[in-house]
């Protein structure tokens, strides 16, 4: 529900903000994740957004294992009522980075700002904590189950992590 609520699934989606790709990440993440060796260099959104599926999805799984890295012991906790599973905690860092992912958890949900559109993180918590991070459909999982079985018998490197970043639809 995640990338579906960001983008739409749409790999190439850029918002009046700047943010781009499925998950409409911003310069700070990506700046992020080049420092983390996953880009090559620092880039905007858009430019994220114009990179191909597969580098996106790379940059995707870092971002979610990062994520699960830095706050996977909040599992099972429970904030203001919402439970914090994997998929909650996700999404809350999502939207309000990993320091505010775990000061809303350790505040016990007082920290609760909200983004340029008005979402909580609360909100975010609530709408995607339950489910699995897409709504792609069964044939979209399909098509990219194909592309990285089809990459896989080709030995590339990428495929593992394509193959991994699929078990978030």
């Amino acid at each position: 529900s995640l990338i579906q609520s960001e983008s739409g699934g749409d790999w190439n989606a850029l918002n009046g903000e700047g943010y781009g790709g499925r998950l409409q990440f911003g310069e700070d993440r990506l700046l992020d994740a080049y420092r983390a060796g996953v880009l090559p260099y620092a880039m905007s959104g858009e430019e994220f957004a114009s990179l191909r599926p597969e580098d996106q999805a790379r940059v995707e799984q870092w971002h979610f294992a990062d994520i699960d890295q830095q706050l996977g012991s909040y599992v099972g906790t429970s904030v203001a009522g919402i439970p914090m599973t994997r998929d909650a905690i996700r999404a809350v860092a999502h939207l309000g980075g990993i320091d505010g992912a775990r000061q809303f958890i350790e505040s016990g949900g007082t920290y609760d700002p909200a983004d340029s559109n008005g979402t909580r993180l609360s909100d975010y918590a609530r709408r995607h904590g339950g489910g699995s991070l897409s709504s792609a459909s069964s044939s979209s999982s399909a098509a990219w189950l194909t592309y990285a079985n089809r990459d896989a018998t080709r030995n590339d490197p990428l495929a593992p992590a394509l193959v991994n970043a699929l078990s978030f639809l």
